[in-house]
């Protein structure tokens, strides 16, 4: 069985903030003034900023849809062994919070503990959206490292893999450091409005992705 033409609600969220980033940019010179040069004024600002937005849009929408994921299991049997293994470790003291529907509860506590975090010591949640860490947290919850399969006509799941570090390390040197890392080539209009229209796609992507793994998973259709 496969899905077809749904989308999750955190693919809603992700287009939110990805329409912020689109309002922003409405307000680059080179919009209202499109033709060659440098466009007057110092446009450096706008585009960190919504390369920022650009990033929090993906991470958003990564954390949203391992929660989202959670409501579809509706037996212990359905869950993939990663995320059972999860739960076994966080009740290893009180195994009796197993018990009737408890086993629920855990389940999101610890799906809570790897996307937006939980109370807890080392609960910290995904920290940053990272090729590597979005990869454990899909393996752990929908029993797949989806962004291994996550491309398309003319850009490699590799080639995606790859782009989002690249944006990672971009919104890292500007939160952190309040500037692009030296040998960054400076940002322009262009490549952050591809940035946002790639993670638009890249969510679709991932939202088929998904929603099909939970399909084998629960037997149930998702989004």
């Amino acid at each position: 069985m496969q899905r077809f033409g749904m989308a999750s609600n955190a693919r809603g969220s992700c287009s939110r903030i990805l329409s912020d980033v689109t309002d922003l940019l409405s307000h680059h010179p080179k919009i209202k003034s499109p033709g060659p040069g440098k466009p007057p004024g110092n446009t450096k600002p706008l585009l960190h900023a919504c390369t920022v937005l650009t990033y929090t849009a993906w991470e958003v929408y990564v954390e949203d849809l391992l929660l989202e994921a959670v409501p579809y299991f509706q037996k212990p049997a359905e869950l993939p062994k990663m995320l059972r293994e999860k739960v076994g470790k966080r009740v290893q003291a009180k195994p009796w919070n197993l018990a009737e529907t408890g086993w629920v509860n855990e389940v999101e506590k610890a799906v809570r503990s790897i996307s937006v975090g939980a109370p807890g010591p080392g609960e910290w949640g995904m920290n940053t959206a990272n090729t590597k860490n979005v990869n454990n947290a899909f393996e752990t919850v929908f029993g797949s490292q989806l962004l291994n399969r996550c491309g398309w006509q003319g850009q490699s799941s590799k080639g995606n893999r790859d782009y989002i570090d690249q944006l990672v390390e971009r919104r890292g040197a500007l939160v952190h450091r309040g500037a692009l890392d030296s040998g960054d080539k400076p940002l322009s209009l262009g490549r952050v409005r591809d940035w946002a229209n790639w993670v638009g796609k890249l969510a679709d992507k991932v939202d088929d992705l998904s929603a099909n793994a939970l399909i084998g998973l629960t037997g149930r259709l998702a989004w």
